[in-house]
């Protein structure tokens, strides 16, 4: 399939020198930030971006307009004024955020691949280069964050630099599955791009929990991951998010993902980590659908 023929294609590639085939250098990293209906947030966004001590041309940044019917699109459009490395693509119906982040994979050139919510921001001017430095010197396929900084949902944008060295430390799959502090979110980590297209891990469309799922078949492929503590990620918490407000929907979407981690789990031996992580407290899955259950 296409994702095959790109993959084989990327491995001919040197990493760090690759070239396009019009001589251009190909980006670091590629940043993939999903929009739905988030205003004029989105400015934090990608001006957090947009500060990195990188050269442009090192990332390339690629907005999914998952079709907002606010004004999203002009603010992000705006905000993206002189900065060529940016690319918006607007779908014409709701995918949700696995839509919108597949759409962004499928024409991403990033060497590594990091997912930026477009109502949240990175805090540090150095965010990108520290994660680069961790993945020059390990070369690891998992670049796995275990901290997120969670602000009110009005909080703004205040740059700053991160003093210190982040430390690094490889973890095997079956640890970090088992680790208090692993989240289920995508957008706290970094991803080597060939290891996504490789084993086709795409994200779930037009369904909640599609990062529960990916994340755990993401980290199942994963020949290397290490673990750091970097305190980059500023998760605004939005009061009307889907998943603050229980529904019949959310709640059959919840149980498909762990059916379909279960079945997953089944027929990869030596991954009974993800059935022993579904059943503890950690997993937010089947708390939601119970509390639902007993409160609707």
């Amino acid at each position: 399939g296409a994702a095959s023929h790109n993959y084989q294609s990327q491995k001919l590639m040197k990493s760090t020198n690759a070239l396009s085939g019009n001589g251009m250098r190909l980006p670091f990293f590629s940043v993939i930030i999903p929009m739905y209906n988030v205003g004029g947030l989105v400015r934090d966004c990608l001006q957090s971006v947009y500060m990195q001590d990188m050269a442009e041309d090192e990332l390339e940044v690629i907005v999914v307009n998952d079709n907002s019917n606010d004004d999203s699109a002009i603010h992000a459009s705006e905000a993206s004024e002189g900065h060529p490395n940016t690319t918006i693509i607007s779908h014409h119906e709701n995918k949700r955020p696995g839509g919108a982040r597949n759409t962004a994979l499928r024409i991403a050139k990033g060497e590594y691949v990091v997912f930026l919510d477009a109502d949240d921001y990175w805090r540090y001017t150095n965010t990108l280069s520290a994660i680069k430095h961790v993945i020059e010197a390990t070369g690891a396929d998992v670049i796995d964050n275990n901290i997120t900084s969670h602000v009110d949902y009005t909080s703004t944008l205040s740059p700053q630099r991160y003093e210190p060295a982040v430390e690094y430390k490889r973890i095997t799959r079956e640890d970090l599955l088992r680790r208090e502090d692993f989240q289920l979110s995508p957008w706290n980590a970094a991803y080597r791009r060939d290891a996504i297209l490789e084993h086709e891990v795409w994200f779930g469309e037009c369904v909640q929990y599609e990062d529960v799922d990916w994340r755990m078949r993401m980290i199942y492929w994963a020949g290397t991951i290490v673990r750091i503590s970097f305190p980059y990620y500023c998760y605004r918490k939005n009061p009307k998010s889907i998943l603050n407000n229980p529904s019949p929907r959310l709640m059959h979407d919840a149980i498909a993902c762990y059916k379909r981690l279960y079945a997953f789990a089944s027929y990869k031996p030596g991954y009974e980590e993800v059935s022993v992580y579904m059943d503890s407290e950690q997993c937010n899955v089947i708390p939601d659908v119970v509390a639902y259950l007993s409160f609707a």
